[in-house]
């Protein structure tokens, strides 16, 4: 294997370690931030579902009347908003709307409703997940949104006393789109190392060649004259080129 190739080879060992690094990275990152998604969801949650569970133990201890626990804890979630993206729906035992924060206009609608991208009603698909436990219950159904089927991961729960159904979710391509948005920076920080460090190796490799392989190598000679044994001669100082 001639030198120039050995360079050759270690430069693009170099840039496919780099490439493997990068890639790694990129999946942990990914795992990272479908676990911080996950964790803001359900924060979100819990702060909506606590509210009602406060109230209904006020009313459990007779400290304020149902009728006006309920119209108070309606009152509270309907301003509970948290950002454009992030929501926390509440409906009641017959699943029909009592807070939707980032759509008023759902409120006294209903859950049945409303139909998933392949037309199955999605009241359906959540009294399936939350009639299997007391504790959150983690689902997944689709969206039909500017006519693409868009998958969204939700939880929900109902409340011990009312039987409220609390709830929120958000859409892998919410999630995606927020990965990608902190995950460029690192694609374009790792591609532009890798193509430095490729110049650089290059460059080094042609003026390590040059210096090696001149018409005829002033080193080459030598070191061919040393092999043969001839001693009698004398080395004439050179200047490494630079750059």
């Amino acid at each position: 294997m001639t030198l120039k190739l050995k360079f050759t080879f270690a430069s693009l060992l170099i840039f496919a370690a780099l490439l493997v690094l990068s890639i790694s990275s990129l999946m942990a990152m990914k795992s990272a931030s479908e676990s911080d998604n996950e964790t803001r969801i359900y924060q979100l949650f819990k702060t909506t579902y606590n509210t009602i569970i406060q109230v209904e133990k006020m009313v459990d201890e007779k400290l304020i009347p149902l009728e006006e626990g309920k119209k108070l804890v309606t009152q509270i979630l309907r301003e509970n908003k948290y950002s454009d993206n992030e929501y926390v729906y509440v409906a009641d035992e017959n699943l029909d709307f009592i807070a939707a924060p980032l759509d008023p206009k759902l409120h006294g609608s209903s859950f049945n409703d409303f139909k998933d991208a392949y037309g199955n009603s999605v009241g359906e698909i959540l009294l399936s997940a939350i009639d299997k436990t007391s504790a959150i219950s983690k689902y997944i159904w689709t969206s039909l949104r500017e006519e693409e089927v868009v998958e969204i991961t939700s939880i929900a729960q109902r409340t011990p006393k009312w039987k409220w159904v609390v709830g929120t979710g958000i859409s892998h391509a919410e999630t995606e789109a927020r990965f990608w948005s902190t995950a460029k920076w690192m694609v374009l920080t790792s591609l532009a190392l890798s193509i430095i460090i490729s110049f650089l190796l290059f460059f080094f490799m042609r003026d390590l060649l040059r210096i090696l392989g001149g018409e005829p190598s002033e080193v080459l000679s030598l070191v061919q004259r040393v092999a043969t044994g001839d001693l009698a001669f004398k080395v004439n100082t050179f200047d490494i080129p630079n750059g």
